[in-house]
């Protein structure tokens, strides 16, 4: 029984971890690019989708500056 939770445990800390690091090549890439659905909890998804809302919104402003930019 102390086995299986400490398994439990130990799958829930690399879930994690993996989330973490998947969500962290997204930054720096500036895109999704994962394949595998995370379960690193309740949350996950919507912080998933708010920081790729917020890469999108970033690309956007970027290109509404450059444009003006190019328009002076």
């Amino acid at each position: 029984m102390l086995v299986d939770k400490v398994c439990e445990l130990q799958r829930e800390i690399c879930e994690h971890e993996r989330f973490e690091m998947d969500l962290l090549v997204m930054l720096v890439r500036g895109e999704e690019s994962v394949v595998v659905k995370h379960d690193a909890g309740d949350f996950s998804g919507a912080i998933w989708k708010e920081v790729k809302d917020l890469i999108d919104e970033n690309k956007m402003l970027a290109q509404k500056l450059k444009a003006y930019d190019e328009m002076e």
